[in-house]
């Protein structure tokens, strides 16, 4: 049975030879700074590729909607940049 025991030896090398490149592209990829954006520019997020989140920037300048709680949940969408407030009422 010494067949036997050498396949299940080099099994065991190549499983553990796997992981050990696994731990590698994780230290890599968690070493790796990515940023993603929405609304055209005015959201900005800075992460890790360990998903550990670093940075949040939000453009004052532009919309901004306000989530109210209520039975049928209202969004509110508020102009800014004119000095005047704008809002416009829309059912989620």
């Amino acid at each position: 049975m010494s067949g036997d025991d050498d396949f299940m030896g080099n099994l065991l090398k190549q499983a553990q030879a796997m992981q050990e490149q696994m731990l590698a592209a994780q230290a890599n990829a968690a070493a790796q700074t990515v940023e993603g954006q929405a609304g055209g520019g005015r959201v900005k997020i800075t992460a890790t590729g360990g998903m550990e989140f670093t940075a949040v920037r939000i453009d004052p300048s532009g919309v901004l909607y306000v989530l109210t709680d209520g039975p049928e949940g209202s969004l509110y969408r508020l102009n800014r940049g004119k000095g005047e407030e704008d809002k416009e009422k829309t059912h989620l």
